[in-house]
């Protein structure tokens, strides 16, 4: 990450400054969820902005993390704002099809920061 350009840096320090940070105020105002598309929009540009200045050994450990935080911002998009209807069946936050889905969505991310921390 050291030769990236500094618009991609902040774009994620952005992201993942805000994302967290509106999720706890959004618990108490529901109405600011809204702001999520803030740091949904910003940290993907930013890691697709990673892709493409990347080293070769890193490049696919990147790609990965997009994949994983683009379907972590389709979930919320589908779970928070039900712009799509939501199935029974994942219409419960603790229930165990939805956090497989958000396992996904982890899983995906971890294993790109392990293959960008490993230099594969």
């Amino acid at each position: 990450m050291d030769d990236a350009p500094g618009w991609v840096l902040a774009l994620l320090a952005i992201g993942w400054v805000l994302m967290p940070a509106v999720l706890a105020v959004s618990i108490h105002r529901p109405m600011m969820r809204y702001a999520l598309v803030v740091p949904a929009t910003v940290v993907p540009v930013g890691l697709m902005g990673m892709v493409m200045v990347a080293p070769a050994a890193t490049v696919n450990g990147w790609i990965i993390m997009t994949i994983g935080i683009l379907f972590g911002g389709f979930l919320g998009l589908w779970f928070w704002f039900r712009w799509l209807p939501v199935p029974r069946i994942l219409d419960d936050p603790f229930g165990s099809a939805r956090v497989t889905l958000v396992g996904i969505h982890i899983a995906l991310v971890l294993a790109g920061v392990t293959i960008v921390a490993a230099g594969l």
